[in-house]
C-alpha cells in the first residue's frame, strides 16, 4: 500500500515509526479507523514520482479492451506498454464503463471504500472495505460512482474480470502509467 506521512517518531522499541496522515474528509465510513495509525519505518520505501515531459503528452493515449482484458498505452501510433488488466465484473452489475474518456484527477493514494450499496453478498460482493489505492487515476464519472485505473495489491487475477468498474494494474505497471500519463490524457474503453 501506499500512504502519505505526517511524521517520524521514535518509538519505545528503539525502532522509528511513521504516523500515517488519514485525510477523515475523503473516508465514508470514518468509525472503521480509530485514533492514530503508526507503521514501522523499516517495512517502507519511498516512492518516486518522475516528471512528466509536456512536450511529448499531446500524443499520448490509452486503449482498454474488455474482451482482451488489457490495456494500450500509446504514443502516437506505437504501442509503449500492453498489460493484463481485471475490469469490472458483469455478473455483478459493475462493469467498467466504455466510451471515450479523459484522464480527469490523478491521486497518488485514493481512499476507496465498499461495498456497493445494493450489491447482495450472494454474487461475491466483498465484505466492507477501505482501502488505500495507489496510483489512482480518475477517467470516467457518473451518478453511480467513477472509474480509476489503478494498482491493485490485493489480487493477482490480472487477464480477469474482477473490480467493481475500475482498471486494475499491478502496482509496477499502475507506477509506470502514473508517471507517464498527464491529466488529460485520452482513455478509450472498448468491449
Amino acid at each position: 500500500q501506499m500512504f502519505f506521512m505526517t511524521g517520524l517518531v521514535l518509538g519505545k522499541d528503539g525502532r522509528f515509526w511513521f504516523k500515517i496522515d488519514l485525510d477523515r474528509t475523503e473516508i465514508l465510513f470514518q468509525t472503521r479507523i480509530r485514533g492514530d495509525w503508526y507503521v514501522a519505518a523499516s517495512y517502507f520505501e519511498p516512492v518516486q514520482f518522475t516528471p512528466i515531459t509536456p512536450e511529448r503528452d499531446a500524443a499520448k493515449s490509452i486503449k482498454i479492451v474488455l474482451h482482451e482484458q488489457r490495456l494500450y498505452a500509446y504514443e502516437g501510433g506505437k504501442v509503449v506498454m500492453s498489460t493484463k488488466v481485471s475490469t469490472g465484473r458483469d455478473d455483478l452489475e459493475t462493469q467498467t464503463n466504455t466510451g471515450r474518456f479523459h484522464i480527469s484527477k490523478k491521486f497518488p493514494v485514493r481512499v476507496m471504500e465498499g461495498p456497493l450499496k445494493g450489491l447482495p453478498k450472494s454474487l461475491g460482493a466483498a465484505d466492507e472495505y477501505t482501502l488505500f489505492v495507489p496510483f489512482s487515476m480518475r477517467f470516467s464519472c457518473e451518478s453511480t460512482g467513477c472509474n480509476f485505473i489503478h494498482a491493485a495489491y490485493w489480487h493477482d487475477s490480472f487477464g480477469q474480470q474482477r473490480s467493481h468498474g475500475c482498471v486494475n494494474l499491478t502496482f509496477q505497471d499502475a507506477e509506470w502509467l502514473y508517471n507517464w500519463a498527464p491529466v488529460g490524457t485520452t482513455v478509450i474503453v472498448i468491449n
